[in-house]
């Protein structure tokens, strides 16, 4: 990452700002959403249509190593005179996922590589609290995603 921050410095022109938005290094978190509110949409757009029941995070993964790495690639690339970057803003937001049923989570989970991430536990909580569910309800999963923007002077 670090080569590629100094690659982009290289061919901004003064005044260029670069975007990087990647995960966070943070667990992804499980949440059971039922609807509380007859105006919610679909799929959930609004939190607070809906009580928002957190189920558990999933296990660290290896990208995990990887989202802190570009993190400080980018933090470096404000320290390092030879690059200069001025920091132009950051922001931390959640992304969601959303799941009407356990068979559509795992489904997703499964084409991504990071079933074994969510555990048998997890996933057998998530599937009591549907079955339980006394509204509308869905599964959704959140990604803490960070949002970084950087000036050359």
């Amino acid at each position: 990452m670090g080569l590629a921050v100094a690659e982009a410095y290289r061919v901004l022109r003064p005044g260029g700002l670069l975007l990087d938005i990647h995960p966070a290094a943070a667990p992804m978190r499980l949440e059971l959403w039922t609807q509380r509110d007859r105006r919610a949409s679909e799929p959930p757009a609004d939190p607070a249509h809906y009580e928002r029941r957190p189920l558990g995070d999933l296990a660290s993964g290896s990208s995990q190593d990887a989202f802190a790495a570009a993190t400080s690639a980018l933090a470096a690339a404000v320290r390092a005179a030879q690059r200069g970057f001025q920091p132009a803003g950051r922001l931390e937001f959640d992304y969601r996922y959303v799941f009407d049923s356990l068979d559509e989570l795992t489904g997703y989970l499964e084409e991504n590589e990071e079933l074994g991430l969510a555990g048998d536990g997890l996933l057998e909580q998530a599937l009591l609290a549907l079955q339980s569910a006394l509204a509308p309800a869905r599964l959704v999963l959140i990604q803490p995603i960070v949002a970084t923007g950087l000036r050359k002077p």
